[in-house]
């Protein structure tokens, strides 16, 4: 007999020989395994608790891997979450997560699983600080006898990191020490650019305290300053 007694037969279809044992005669039988059993649910999630670091919306995790499942006729099963991974969670609560399984038969366990969910609210981190002053180029301006000249410096700083992203930084202040001061003094080109009158009243030098504060999604700032020194024309 072939396949021999005994053999493991995989779903589909297949043949065997069965040999009389009165001769040689043969008959041929086509035979079908049909898998009528769903799988088991053995282990369901355990309740779970997190805390976003940001805000909400947040996507509701996969607690698959925690679902235990037995099947009689494998060796594929699926499992089945809903609300699935990746679902959006838009408030602190808690969320009945359900779990269900299927085979490669089409079986589906009519029994659910059921998990809770909690989500708590946001729990912030506070933002890496700003360095304690950053560079500026160029640092020092020599003014010319040009009458309202403007010279464009360059704020060189590593912006600071936080996990409630995106960070965002802008120029928010710029101080002259110049009494009174220059009116306008200066232009605040971008968050890396603030454009300098180097027209002096007088022949003191001058200074420019320049502040960038960067923040994130959460409201959460800080800062830091560059100083460029204007000095007035030699004669």
């Amino acid at each position: 007999q072939s396949p021999a007694a005994g053999a493991a037969l995989q779903n589909g279809v297949g043949e065997y020989n069965v040999t009389v044992s009165a001769g040689s005669a043969h008959c041929g039988v086509v035979y079908r395994v049909v898998d009528r059993t769903a799988p088991t649910l053995t282990a369901c999630p355990g309740d779970k608790f997190f805390a976003p670091t940001c805000t909400y919306p947040v996507a509701l995790p996969s607690l698959m891997g925690s679902l235990g499942v037995s099947e009689n006729c494998g060796p594929n099963v699926f499992g089945i979450q809903s609300p699935a991974s990746g679902s959006a969670i838009n408030a602190p609560g808690s969320v009945m997560v359900y779990f269900n399984v299927s085979d490669d038969a089409g079986n589906v366990n009519p029994y659910q699983c059921v998990t809770n969910v909690t989500f708590f609210a946001p729990f912030n981190y506070p933002p890496t600080p700003m360095a304690a002053s950053f560079n500026t180029t160029p640092s020092t301006i020599v003014t010319t006898y040009t009458f309202g000249a403007t010279q464009t410096v360059s704020l060189d700083y590593v912006k600071p990191t936080s996990d409630c992203s995106p960070i965002t930084c802008a120029v928010t202040n710029v101080i002259n020490s110049q009494s009174p001061p220059d009116v306008p003094g200066y232009t605040i080109v971008d968050d890396r650019h603030v454009t300098l009158s180097t027209f002096l009243v007088g022949a003191a030098a001058r200074t420019y305290n320049i502040t960038v504060q960067c923040g994130d999604n959460q409201n959460r700032t800080t800062s830091s300053y560059g100083v460029v020194t204007i000095l007035p024309p030699s004669f």
